[in-house]
Order: C-alpha cells, then sequence, then structure tokens
C-alpha cells in the first residue's frame, strides 16, 4: 500500500536506517588538492518520505571520524 510505512509492525515502531561515511577536506579545496582529511559518520531514516529523508534536521550524526588523513577500511571498521 502507498500509504504504509516501510517496515509495518503493527502497533510497535519498526524502523530502517542507512547508515553512511563521508570524508572531506576541512581546509576547504587548494591547488595542491587535499592535504588533510575528517570523517562523519551518519545515519538517515528510511521510513521518512524521500523529499526529507536526508534533510539535515532528520539526519543523525553517528560520529567524526579525525585526521589527518582517510582511514584504512580496516582502521575505518573500528569506528563502524
Amino acid at each position: 500500500r502507498p500509504d504504509s510505512h516501510f517496515v509495518d509492525g503493527g502497533e510497535e515502531g519498526c524502523y530502517a536506517f542507512a547508515l553512511h561515511k563521508d570524508f572531506f577536506n576541512p581546509e576547504g579545496l587548494n591547488i595542491r588538492g587535499a592535504s588533510t582529511s575528517c570523517g562523519i559518520i551518519s545515519m538517515a531514516c528510511l521510513n521518512l518520505p524521500v523529499d526529507i529523508r536526508y534533510k539535515p534536521e532528520n539526519m543523525y550524526l553517528v560520529g567524526i571520524i579525525p585526521g589527518p588523513k582517510q582511514l584504512s577500511l580496516e582502521n575505518l571498521n573500528h569506528y563502524i
């Protein structure tokens, strides 16, 4: 049904979330390219309508990954 939730749990609240990670240069762009990098881990509730799902007020900041360089996958797994 188009008017039902993504996950219908009856009277219980059932929620689905997407987990994201993103790295960025906190010093902005420069000619040489990124010299430092830090990251965030965030979550979005998939039960919300698509037009409001990724608005900042509906996102959850799970954690901040410190720099100065982007982590390897092995080290990143410790944060997740």
